[in-house]
């Protein structure tokens, strides 16, 4: 359904075209919507509590496969993350050259609050695979960064995923809350119209995942 349609009926019914606002804004940072591309699944929390469960039977048998440890270790990595550090230094010790250990093990640091390992092995990670998630990692350590007040590390972190992934929509929103944040109006209205301009014209399945961030990009050019 349309958004203006949508502003157009509430604000007939209710008689309020402020309320007719209020249930767009609802609906664009709400999430779970068909419009923004998050259909809620009920299932998935069950599928993933499954998949731990049998990932964990597995290990029981056999301690050591690496490809079990290193998938368990990324479920549990901001669920249980003590217990997929445990799970991945043994990995990346006796296999470095993995990186998604390396990442997984990066971010169970980084919901422990022990920022430099977690970076470290985030860096070791892009080492083994710089292209790794498209600059994803980055984005999370920049999101650990911003979330600690050091805006000047975040911004750091942004941009290096989007110099990765040139139409990362969530990089360059970040990018711009982070150069907001240490004061620098100016980068971050680049940042914001950059998070436009470079997803104007992506696929549709890239739309659907980048139009939260234009959303909040284009919002946040009107509010500067």
């Amino acid at each position: 359904m349309k958004t203006w349609f949508i502003y157009i009926l509430v604000s007939q019914v209710t008689g309020s075209p402020l309320l007719g606002i209020a249930v767009i804004a609802a609906l664009y940072f709400g999430g779970g919507t068909v419009w923004l591309g998050r259909v809620p699944d009920p299932r998935a929390p069950f599928r993933t509590w499954s998949r731990i469960r049998q990932l964990r039977a597995e290990l029981h048998m056999n301690p050591h496969h690496t490809d079990h440890r290193t998938e368990l270790g990324g479920l549990l990595a901001t669920r249980r993350p003590a217990e997929a550090k445990t799970l991945l230094e043994e990995v990346t010790r006796r296999h470095p050259d993995v990186a998604l250990a390396h990442l997984y093990l990066g971010l169970a640091h980084l919901r422990l609050g022990e920022t430099e390992p977690g970076r470290a092995s985030i860096e070791r990670a892009l080492a083994l695979r710089k292209d790794l998630r498209f600059g994803e990692p980055l984005v999370r350590l920049g999101d650990h960064y911003l979330a600690n007040g050091q805006p000047g590390p975040a911004l750091a972190a942004f941009e290096r995923a989007t110099a990765i992934h040139s139409s990362y929509a969530e990089g360059w929103f970040k990018a711009g809350r982070a150069a907001a944040a240490a004061g620098d109006k100016v980068a971050a209205r680049q940042h914001w119209e950059e998070a436009l301009a470079s997803t104007a014209h992506t696929p549709g399945f890239k739309a659907r995942i980048d139009r939260p961030w234009r959303i909040r990009s284009w919002l946040a050019l009107r509010g500067l």
